[in-house]
């Protein structure tokens, strides 16, 4: 749709270019694309490249430990801020920092059942900025502590990343 609509305007752009009266019409068609862009719904797959976001989430699982907002992921992708949460949220279902965060607890539920490593290295290693954070925001989502959770090796069902 975004495509003809574009094949369209730039058909209509170049038959009046040659008039003296073209302004009006190169603004009113260029009116009726912009409007088309900014009401799209939905996105044609000859527009994403789907290869970028496949290196974004495969940069985040190398980089969980790191720092990773949108603002840099963006930049990656070679997108606005904006855009980026928008493609990304669409295809992987959820945000970039509910990603984020679901993945650095995936990768925290699984040292803590397979390791002996400190709930702050394993914190600090799944891009915690501290044990104090990690435990807090892993309670709030499973309903027990790390240190109950290794112990136990029980927790009740995880709660959406971006229930409080």
């Amino acid at each position: 749709m975004f495509i003809k609509t574009l094949a369209e305007f730039l058909q209509k752009l170049r038959s009046v270019k040659k008039a003296a009266e073209a302004s009006p019409d190169a603004c009113s068609a260029t009116i009726v694309l912009l409007d088309a862009v900014i009401n799209q719904e939905e996105v044609d797959s000859t527009v994403i490249n789907y290869p970028v976001l496949e290196h974004i989430l495969q940069y985040i699982d190398v980089h969980l430990s790191g720092a990773l907002d949108v603002p840099k992921l963006a930049g990656i992708a070679g997108l606005s801020q904006a855009n980026f949460t928008r493609i990304f949220s669409r295809h992987v279902g959820s945000s970039p920092a509910d990603y984020i965060l679901q993945k650095r607890l995936e990768r925290a539920t699984k040292l803590l059942s397979d390791s002996q490593l400190s709930v702050n290295h394993i914190s600090l290693s799944c891009g915690f900025k501290d044990a104090n954070y990690f435990s807090k925001v892993f309670k709030r989502i499973f309903s027990i502590s790390p240190v109950e959770f290794r112990t136990t090796g029980m927790y009740s069902s995880p709660k959406s990343v971006h229930e409080s």
